[in-house]
């Protein structure tokens, strides 16, 4: 398990960092079929709420991608890890002891999904009405977690989505092993 320090390390060289069993590997079943009833409870409307979005023009994930805005008024299954020491060690140590958690959407990738395109997220993305404008401050503003509740394939990031000159010299995204049909309880950061 890695150090407060150890993770700093990675975010600073890599621009990531795996951090296992934040929910512990007893409990990740639980906490994911927890996280699922609540996807499929929000199922039509999610899907109503993405259409009525593309109606208007905006690009938004492809079909077969459900985003549940705020999934923690809905299952606290997974709030409990939220405060996990080391994480909460690194975010103190970036942001101080006045941190907040900005949002806690739920988002699945069901089955055939469409592949969605490039691009920024909040608060980088210049088509969000909230968003620090371009050119960016060489300073430090958000720290995003990808909670993953089923076995994720490792492999290279999506460097073929993009053209050659974005991705040359990128580093490929290496993610540890997962042993097939083993839970892994793994955050991103």
């Amino acid at each position: 398990m890695p150090t407060v320090q150890e993770i700093l390390t990675h975010l600073e060289v890599e621009g990531y960092c795996v951090i296992e069993e934040v929910i512990p590997l007893t409990e990740v079943h639980r906490v994911r079929e927890s996280v699922s009833d609540a996807l499929r409870t929000e199922y039509e409307a999610a899907e109503a709420r993405m259409a009525a979005i593309r109606a208007k023009g905006h690009r938004v994930g492809g079909q077969g991608v459900q985003v549940v805005p705020g999934i923690i008024n809905l299952d606290q299954s997974f709030a409990p890890y939220l405060t996990d020491a080391r994480i909460i060690g690194a975010v103190r140590t970036l942001f101080g002891d006045f941190h907040r958690i900005s949002n806690t959407s739920g988002m699945a990738n069901h089955p055939g999904n469409d592949r969605g395109y490039w691009h920024a997220d909040w608060p980088f993305n210049q088509t969000n009405a909230a968003h620090i404008p371009a050119p960016y401050a060489d300073t430090l503003s958000k720290l995003s977690s990808l909670w993953m509740l089923t076995e994720f394939t490792p492999g290279p990031a999506r460097k073929h989505d993009l053209p050659e000159p974005a991705w040359k010299g990128l580093r490929t995204l290496e993610l540890p092993q997962a042993r097939a049909g083993q839970d892994k309880g793994v955050l991103g950061c």
